[in-house]
């Protein structure tokens, strides 16, 4: 049975005049809320409303309370600490973030029983089945080794894991990516066969072992060298084609490490044929296998899926249990196209060790952490995204994905542009408005409110237009 907690997108909100005398009340008919949290936001806003009568620009304070509940939509939904129910949610950029869901409080925990004796009996019940369960079981295996994969609940059902769609549309994508990663490997195994001492086998397959070995030094070192400087790159696109490159230098080092380890055992066992010399036929057969395997991986958004021991190691240690099948999910390829738009994501420079497997220590070069042209970079690009999500209140209009893509390139322009200004011009730029119009020539007197230049208004000026003014609040113009 569904929970009956959902996302809230408005609060519908009547004020109610129930007379002259100025009896007011106010209504929140909304089937998504609770009644009680219907009635604390109902307390809230005649609160409010109450204040905002008998001012002079809004009489009746209507549209002022309206303003308000538009600007304290999230407040108003947290009134009621009970009816927030949070859960795991994606942003747009499908990154995990924690949301909240309204509905009713949650149905509290049993009441315990009053008698102890039921209870101590159903406890050695309990561990009565288990002990004959362990002994059944330790007739077939000789030991038993219970463990928990997960904490399930009294709510957990079978069809939130396996009754969406997209789990399997994942399996679909998971079995594509198989197939297309065996034919790259049968291609690039192939071509080393027939490239690499095709005469001598055994020596060619410990000299790809030995190229596998140092390949994997080599992309060792260099992979916190390059974290460290991707927060200095100008065009973080170009950090695809890095982790592009890097992916497929990891697959090379995995193909002569397996190819090098498998041909050995055959040659100590006598298997191995006598030579590996083939055909241009069966050249041309390996290399298209292999760029065909690549380039499904690579319009899929998985080329790191051709990696495996030693680029990727996994413990049966750490958590979770059965995690030998493990995804990143469907969302992570629904969207194969988003690098040509949008630069990666970077994390923080100590998660970032802890997710790659390495130590990390606070004495080492903070390289991984933004440099201040990038923080301010950053900010400005946070500010323009901001304008694009604050639009309907104030009137503005959402901006169109290549509007956004503009207001980054000015931003950048003019990070660009500001650097490249002397001491001089950027003092005129930071002048204020005032600044600009002219300078004080005065402290005291008539003259301390005068200014020279462009932009300068007299005394006589304003009063002139504060006359007109009044006469056009009033009709008499």
């Amino acid at each position: 049975m569904d929970r009956p907690y959902q996302d809230v997108y408005e609060i519908p909100v009547k004020l109610i005049i129930n007379s002259k005398e100025g009896q007011m009340s106010v209504e929140v008919p909304s089937p998504e809320l609770p009644a009680q949290l219907q009635s604390k936001i109902a307390e809230a806003v005649l609160a409010t409303w109450k204040k905002q009568l008998n001012k002079k620009a809004a009489p009746w304070g209507i549209a002022a309370t309206f303003e308000w509940v538009a600007s304290n939509f999230a407040k108003l939904l947290m009134l009621d600490a009970e009816c927030l129910h949070p859960y795991e949610g994606c942003d747009e950029n499908d990154c995990t973030m924690r949301r909240y869901a309204i509905g009713p409080p949650a149905v509290q925990a049993a009441e315990e029983e009053d008698d102890e004796d039921s209870e101590e009996e159903e406890a050695s019940e309990e561990e009565d089945d288990a002990e004959a369960i362990a002994t059944a079981m330790a007739g077939h295996f000789g030991s038993v080794c219970l463990a928990v994969a997960m904490d399930v609940s009294d709510e957990y059902a079978l069809w939130q894991s396996l009754g969406h769609w997209s789990v399997y549309a994942e399996w679909f994508v998971a079995l594509l990516l198989a197939a297309a990663v065996a034919s790259a490997w049968r291609g690039a195994w192939l071509v080393l066969d027939a490239t690499l001492w095709p005469q001598r086998p055994a020596a060619s397959a410990a000299l790809g072992l030995g190229w596998g070995v140092v390949l994997f030094g080599i992309l060792g070192f260099l992979q916190p060298c390059l974290a460290a400087v991707a927060n200095r790159v100008r065009h973080r696109r170009v950090l695809w084609l890095v982790d592009a490159a890097y992916s497929y230098a990891g697959f090379w080092c995995c193909v002569l490490v397996w190819r090098g380890a498998w041909q050995l055992w055959d040659a100590a066992l006598g298997f191995l044929p006598e030579s590996h010399e083939t055909g241009p036929a069966n050249m041309r057969g390996a290399w298209m296998s292999h760029w065909v395997g690549v380039f499904v991986v690579l319009c899929a958004g998985g080329l790191r899926s051709l990696n495996a021991p030693p680029m990727l190691i996994l413990s049966d240690t750490l958590p979770p249990l059965f995690g030998a099948r493990a995804t990143c999910g469907l969302r992570g390829f629904s969207r194969p196209l988003v690098r040509c738009r949008e630069p990666p994501q970077l994390m923080p420079c100590q998660k970032w060790h802890e997710v790659v497997g390495l130590p990390f220590h606070s004495q080492e070069p903070k390289g991984c952490e933004a440099t201040p042209e990038a923080n301010a970079m950053q900010e400005r690009l946070a500010a323009l995204l901001l304008e694009v999500e604050h639009h309907g209140g104030d009137g503005r209009k959402k901006l169109s994905p290549e509007e956004i893509e503009q207001k980054k390139k000015e931003a950048e322009e003019l990070g660009d542009k500001f650097r490249q200004l002397s001491k001089k011009e950027r003092s005129e730029i930071n002048k204020t408005r005032k600044e600009r119009a002219g300078q004080r020539l005065a402290k005291t007197g008539s003259k301390s409110r005068k200014f020279e230049g462009e932009g300068a208004t007299s005394k006589e000026d304003k009063k002139k237009k504060n006359k007109e003014n009044v006469k056009k609040r009033f009709g008499l113009a």
